[in-house]
């Protein structure tokens, strides 16, 4: 049984913990450390996420207060990755972090497969660094936050994060232990450039980590996150509101926003010439899930932080719904109802081949009608493009001006909204006595 372990510090990396209480302890080496903590000389100190927890939890003494979500939670980066996986994954992946099945849990999680890498040493932030020293009895120590992929600067003192000394994979050692302070040497700070876009881009996305960091059983689903990206591109016009990526358009928006030195650095470049590009493939049908990174980065262009557009409606305005929201109004000029907003259903149907929707809609007078264009003003719910049943009250009512002799044919359209050959063509169509003067029609 493990005598004591360090209270970590906020936001502190769980490698970190462990580096501290290795210095404390003094083990004759780094491998003596990670049996004791893990129950195994095959364990890893792995950074991003660890494994074996459960077993240093209940090699703990008793009263530590320690538990195995918290330090998933608090302490490793699978917050970063969940809200951009499935939800069965990540309960999978927090029983591989919770065993022994850390290989299993990095590529669950996709990191091994993308083409995004790990940060190569682990890093710091020289201002933080110098406040932990002042701060803390154990002094400096590993941040969380400043070891996540694609975070290059410290979103709270706006400086840009160093690196460090220390291998973050541990190449040279799977057993290597190393505190913040055994390794970090005062180093001067470079100051961000608030006229600089590109350090504005790195700005927004480290604040979008730190945010992600924060959230707890953030897991809203690929489809959710997919139906988010067609809904705010629609209002950009870089898809139609049938949900028809225009890909192209997108990729030039895209390449305009961020300069081609900044993708590079950050190791997400799309492929112009890949048809699957990693934008491309954040936008269609989600069949596998993508690096966090690209998906703050397309939430950044799409004018959102990570707070903003996980906090959009989980049912946004269906971009399959280019009727406006229900309800739509009735039609049916005889009808009690009229153009009053009582229609609750409406059926949408696209066909693909000629990239048209199709609106229809039924009231319960029995009138119903549909509209091929997409609404462009509130006047356009009242229009109707093809009526596809008057129903029985319009016919009903037709047939009593038709038997009445003191109105015309002429009337009869204008009370019913229609013209004279769809009057006299629906007379027909219910077998109606035509008048020598009206002829009926060949």
């Amino acid at each position: 049984m493990i005598v004591f372990f360090p209270e970590p510090y906020p936001d502190e990396l769980f490698y970190s913990i462990c580096a501290r209480y290795a210095d404390q302890v003094q083990y004759p080496s780094n491998k003596s450390v990670v049996q004791d903590l893990f129950g195994s000389v095959t364990a890893s100190a792995l950074v991003d996420l660890p494994s074996h927890l459960n077993i240093l939890i209940a090699a703990l003494p008793r009263g530590h207060g320690y538990a195995v979500k918290q330090l998933i939670d608090n302490h490793t980066l699978l917050p970063f990755y969940s809200p951009f996986l499935p939800s069965d994954r990540v309960s999978c992946l927090r029983q591989d972090m919770e065993g022994k099945n850390g290989l299993l849990a990095q590529m669950r999680s996709g990191i091994i497969g993308s083409c995004i890498c790990l940060p190569e040493w682990l890093r710091l932030c020289p201002v933080c660094t110098e406040e932990d020293q002042k701060q803390f009895d154990g002094g400096r120590y590993w941040h969380r936050l400043h070891q996540v992929p694609g975070v290059e600067v410290c979103p709270i003192h706006d400086v840009f994060l160093e690196n460090s000394k220390v291998r973050a994979q541990a190449k040279r050692s799977r057993y290597e232990l190393i505190s913040a302070n055994q390794a970090i040497e005062k180093t001067s700070s470079r100051l961000l450039n608030p006229s600089d876009p590109c350090h504005n881009v790195l700005l927004r996305i480290a604040q979008d980590v730190a945010w992600l960091l924060k959230q707890r059983e953030l897991v809203p689903g690929l489809e959710s996150i997919r139906d988010r990206y067609l809904w705010l591109l629609t209002e950009r016009n870089l898809a139609s509101r049938g949900g028809k990526v225009r890909v192209s358009a997108l990729l030039e928006a895209f390449k305009s926003y961020y300069f081609y030195d900044l993708l590079e650095r950050l190791q997400c470049v799309p492929n112009e010439q890949d048809k699957n590009n990693w934008l491309f493939r954040l936008v269609r049908s989600p069949r596998q899930a993508r690096h966090p990174l690209y998906h703050l980065l397309l939430i950044q262009f799409l004018g959102y932080t990570a707070e903003e557009f996980f906090q959009l409606p989980d049912s946004p305005p269906d971009p399959f719904q280019p009727f406006g929201s229900k309800p739509w109004p009735c039609l049916n000029p005889v009808c009690q109802q009229f153009q009053q907003l009582s229609i609750k259903e409406c059926q949408v149907t696209y066909d693909k081949q000629h990239s048209r929707i199709t609106g229809t809609f039924s009231c319960t007078c029995g009138f119903t009608y549909s509209r091929l264009s997409l609404d462009s003003s509130p006047e356009d719910r009242f229009r109707i493009g093809k009526v596809k049943s008057y129903g029985q009250l319009w016919e009903k009512t037709l047939k009593n001006f038709w038997e009445n002799p003191t109105v015309s044919v002429d009337e009869i359209a204008k009370l019913l909204r229609v013209d004279y050959q769809t009057v006299k063509r629906q007379a027909l169509r219910q077998g109606f006595l035509f008048l020598d003067q009206d002829q009926p029609l060949e």
